[in-house]
């Protein structure tokens, strides 16, 4: 047994959904059955597809670092799991290394992994600029249209609700908003001068010496 090399199994899991397959090692023992994998495709792939996988297979326990590392390189050459559309695994698994690997950085790998997050963007419309817009701009109108809504109170302890909804509804702030809003405004109560934003929160119709 290798000083230094924690006891490691390897698995096959298999996504119940998709049939999507991933190749893993771990030294968690007490946890194989739980225990996801930590393949960034692999995850990627769980938290677009849910979490609904099982374990085809779990080898015996390996105490050896040789041994671990030579099964699992013949295994990953013979099913050819980095490169197959068949598995999850960007890069082949030598039973040893976790984490980062210099190996997750090659051309290939990179190539794989922005096929995959394109085909992810492609298939869920959330994830669309245009859809993610009309949604928050549905949610704020909503938000600001009620009374007790969060995004109408912040607006009104800033001041303005009509500048608050040309901000985030969408619609064309009118011509020289941004220059009057840089202008000094004196107020007509105590003489303090200011921008328009913090004239109408402070002073104004909430001046203390009105």
């Amino acid at each position: 047994m290798d000083v230094k090399f924690k006891p490691t199994v390897l698995i096959i899991k298999q996504h119940s959904v998709t049939g999507l397959k991933y190749f893993h090692k771990t030294t968690k023992l007490d946890k194989v059955a739980t225990y996801a994998g930590s393949g960034k495709y692999w995850k990627r792939h769980l938290q677009k597809h849910g979490n609904n996988w099982s374990n085809l297979w779990v080898s015996e326990v390996f105490y050896s670092s040789k041994l671990c590392q030579e099964f699992a390189l013949a295994f990953s050459d013979i099913y050819g799991i980095d490169t197959s559309e068949e598995w999850a695994n960007l890069i082949p698994e030598n039973g040893i290394n976790g984490g980062d690997n210099p190996a997750s950085r090659t051309t290939e790998v990179v190539a794989k992994r922005v096929a995959s997050f394109k085909r992810t963007i492609k298939d869920n419309p959330w994830k669309r600029s245009d859809s993610f817009k009309a949604d928050r701009a549905r949610d704020m109108a909503n938000s600001w249209a009620s009374d007790s809504g969060i995004a109408r109170k912040a607006a009104l302890r800033k001041g303005s609700l009509k500048e608050f909804k040309l901000n985030f509804i969408g619609q064309p702030r009118p011509p020289g908003w941004f220059a009057n809003n840089k202008l000094q405004h004196k107020c007509p109560h105590c003489a303090v001068t200011g921008d328009l934003r913090n004239m109408r929160r402070w002073h104004f119709n909430n001046c203390r010496k009105k």
